[in-house]
């Protein structure tokens, strides 16, 4: 019950958005404030249609009024005052907003696609992204560990309620961490080295210097970090949870 109230709250805040003067069979020009969507949304559109992405107009209003867009499709991350500045403006300038917010699980994600193939007027060819996304999560599933535990910077962990669990979930993967509530949390060291878990992946940590991977040389962590199957998750991967994930779960596949 609750995932049809969460899909009927979608598809009503997509039909209360102001019509589009554009039928579905004229060109768009959807423009990108994620970089996570710039290369996302042209898997999403048809051919004719054009995507202006975020390194074109740097977030700027005047930048992003110029580029003269039908649509603008931003995340809950987008700066609140550029938010209310363009509410302001797509009246006047004659664009729609559409916001693809970071869900916090597969149901909730395959939910949004629903609404973003709405919002776009480009129902059959975002449903086709999300089968195939759906395809593909299957086949990247079948070549995971059974179990892995997940370390960031600075002490982080992914929680067994974070996105992130669920979609581990989808293809039968156990989270091993010792967080439960809270999307992510900062652990000990004591903490990790008592995880039973089969597989290490390192995510978000960069080849440079950083004081947040500092503890990463701890004699004992290496020690038992070098007991199991390690792979990496590169930063500009592990930013787009959503939009890449079965490149998420590819990256965790060993190194």
């Amino acid at each position: 019950m609750t995932a049809w109230l969460v899909r009927i709250a979608w598809i009503a805040a997509v039909l209360s958005w102001p019509a589009s003067t554009l039928s579905a069979a004229e060109p768009l020009r959807v423009l990108s404030l994620n970089a996570c969507y710039d290369d996302w949304l042209p898997q999403l559109l048809e051919t004719k249609d054009t995507v202006i992405p975020s390194a074109n107009h740097g977030n700027r209003l005047e930048s992003i009024i110029r580029a003269q867009p039908d649509v603008i499709v931003h995340n809950n991350f987008i700066s609140a005052v550029l938010l209310r500045a363009l509410q302001r403006s797509a009246t006047d300038f004659g664009f729609r907003l559409v916001a693809v917010k970071h869900p916090q699980s597969w149901q909730e994600w395959q939910e949004q696609g629903d609404a973003v193939g709405l919002a776009l007027q480009r129902e059959t060819t975002v449903q086709r992204w999300f089968a195939l996304q759906q395809e593909q999560l299957t086949q990247a599933g079948k070549r995971l560990p059974r179990s892995v535990t997940i370390l960031m910077p600075n002490y982080y962990m992914w929680a067994a309620d974070s996105w992130v669990a669920d979609l581990l979930a989808q293809v039968n993967v156990e989270l091993v961490t010792p967080i439960q509530t809270g999307q992510l949390g900062q652990v000990g060291l004591a903490s990790l080295l008592r995880l039973n878990t089969e597989h290490l992946v390192l995510e978000g940590f960069s080849e440079h210097y950083a004081r947040g991977q500092d503890w990463m040389h701890h004699r004992a962590l290496r020690q038992w970090s070098s007991e199991r199957q390690t792979s990496s998750i590169a930063g500009d991967i592990a930013g787009c949870p959503a939009t890449r994930a079965i490149h998420y779960l590819e990256a965790m596949q060993s190194d």
